[in-house]
């Protein structure tokens, strides 16, 4: 956990430390206050959205940091593509071009290490053949995409719960339960992208890693979201390991994989939560020899590079894992001489499957 955090998180005390904490709470003030105005132009339809001419999907957060979004994505991809549909993709796209490059390729992966869009890369080997556009503005990005494929049928939001220019015909928010309301403040004091009270807007809540949480704390996260004024369809989902790749190529399911490679490992990520990767592979009973975590988005160097190298030596490590998202940026299928193998996750569900399978199928076409 860096510095920040820790700070953030509130349990360190110390003069200094109040003294930031309380500065970082006026900024948040003027940050939500800033929040609230807008919204409230939104919900006096001050603000318009505009709407598309296929039906939208927004999955998104109310705290900064990793809650699962992309297996979320995934999994939505291919409950629409089973049922014949055509949906497409359209996300933010992080360090993206208005429009960019690769969607004017139409190879929308081609180019996508260089623009950072590590989340693109990794839906590509997930489902071959998406449609994915990104742009800062969802709406011209929506409008471009429509007219370059007309049989889009749908269009699902990567984390836009807060770009409220763009019609959604359906809100689905994720909390993550390791940290559901970003230690309970807005940014920067805290990790709230905007007062709990946005969570009236969702039209289901999906508790991300609810496999890591007890009964009785999911239970707190959810009567704390009811007292919001929201009152959503609940789902609680955990995610696990489905299929292990070596660069681009996946080489075996999980399990097997599991079966077959016996030993310690090194594991490293460069997630919002890097803590979610490290208790799903203690709980799918990975010996860990080291855990490095990088910030999100890590952008790796070769000094990267050698500390993992440097860990490999002073360990019986025999292989290195990441994340799907970590591994199609660095585009190695070895550090040194060593395996490096990239985890593919899937979500799947404990609460609410078939209550959300019914809302997604009550969308007209």
């Amino acid at each position: 956990m860096n510095f920040y955090q820790t700070l953030i998180q509130g349990r360190k005390k110390g003069v200094i430390r109040f003294f930031l904490r309380s500065l970082l709470w006026m900024i948040s003030l003027i940050y939500s206050l800033i929040m609230r105005i807008r919204n409230g132009l939104y919900d006096k339809n001050i603000f318009r959205n505009e709407k598309i001419s296929v039906p939208v999907i927004s999955v998104g957060n109310i705290t900064l940091g990793g809650t699962g979004k992309t297996p979320m994505v995934a999994w939505l991809l291919n409950f629409y593509q089973e049922r014949k549909e055509n949906p497409a993709l359209i996300s933010r796209g992080y360090h993206a071009r208005e429009i960019s490059k690769a969607n004017q390729d139409h190879s929308p992966f081609s180019d996508s290490i260089s623009e950072g869009n590590d989340e693109a890369r990794e839906l590509a080997l997930r489902l071959p053949g998406l449609i994915h556009y990104s742009g800062a503005d969802r709406v011209s990005v929506a409008h471009h995409l429509i007219n370059d494929h007309p049989d889009t049928s749908l269009l699902i939001l990567d984390d836009a719960f807060q770009h409220r220019r763009i019609h959604r015909d359906l809100d689905l928010v994720l909390l993550d339960a390791l940290n559901p309301f970003g230690y309970g403040h807005i940014f920067p004091r805290g990790l709230l992208r905007e007062p709990l009270r946005a969570l009236q807007r969702a039209d289901a809540v999906l508790l991300s890693r609810a496999d890591l949480a007890s009964e009785e704390q999911k239970s707190e996260i959810r009567k704390k979201a009811e007292k919001s004024g929201c009152n959503p369809l609940w789902c609680e989902v955990a995610h696990t390991f489905s299929r292990v790749f070596s660069g681009e190529i996946p080489v075996a399911s999980f399990e097997k994989w599991k079966k077959e490679k016996k030993g310690n490992f090194i594991a490293f990520c460069g997630l919002g939560n890097p803590e979610g990767f490290r208790l799903a592979l203690e709980k799918q009973g990975i010996n860990l020899a080291h855990f490095i975590p990088f910030s999100d988005h890590h952008v790796y160097t070769k000094e990267d590079f050698d500390l993992l190298l440097d860990r490999k030596k002073r360990s019986d490590a025999v292989g290195f894992l990441t994340t799907m998202k970590d591994l199609v940026k660095i585009g190695k299928k070895e550090l040194g001489q060593t395996p490096l193998w990239g985890l593919e996750t899937e979500m799947i569900f404990l609460k609410g499957e078939k209550e959300l399978k019914d809302l997604l199928l009550s969308l007209n076409h």
